[in-house]
């Protein structure tokens, strides 16, 4: 999932998201949430737009920019608001692979993806090395992985903060 973000102050931000949220939905985002800064109301609002890949991205871009509506009704919030940072080229978020799930491994009872414990490694590494090298911050979770031994399932948990841990040290 890719998700577009900008941050924004204006004295009508919760009122130019609900307008801009029937156009996100409209033209197919998976979701937009707004949200204001430091959990204040201080008139700064960061609104962020889901999208299921670089592709939908596109395609979302290129029928809201011809949307003549859009321009109309955004048109006063957007000529009073003063855009603070405007990220859709360049995403702040990544979903990473299931949140790092480990139910791809090859001795998973659910996952039936056949993934080996180095295939785990590569994947993480791929993901994480990509955003450090933008200076991206990222957050990760464990998720999935079913086993019945405990000892070994937290191993392969371990694996996303091993990752990390190697990079960091890089």
């Amino acid at each position: 999932m890719l998700v577009g973000s900008w941050t924004h102050s204006s004295s009508k931000g919760v009122e130019s998201f609900n307008v801009a949220s029937q156009f996100f939905k409209k033209h197919g985002a998976v979701g937009a949430s707004i949200g204001s800064l430091v959990g204040k109301d201080n008139g700064l609002y960061v609104t962020n737009i889901g999208f299921e890949n670089w592709t939908h991205f596109g395609d979302f871009d290129d029928k809201i920019s011809n949307d003549e509506q859009w321009v109309k009704d955004m048109d006063p919030y957007f000529s009073e608001t003063k855009w603070e940072t405007m990220n859709f080229y360049e995403p702040l978020i990544h979903n990473m692979e299931s949140d790092a799930g480990v139910d791809v491994f090859v001795d998973d009872k659910l996952g039936n993806l056949k993934v080996s414990s180095e295939g785990i490694k590569k994947r993480d590494y791929l993901v994480l090395s990509h955003f450090r090298k933008q200076e991206i911050p990222i957050a990760t979770v464990i998720g999935g992985g079913y086993s019945k031994d405990d000892k070994e399932l937290a191993s392969r948990h371990s694996i996303i903060f091993e990752t990390a841990l190697n990079l960091l040290k890089k």
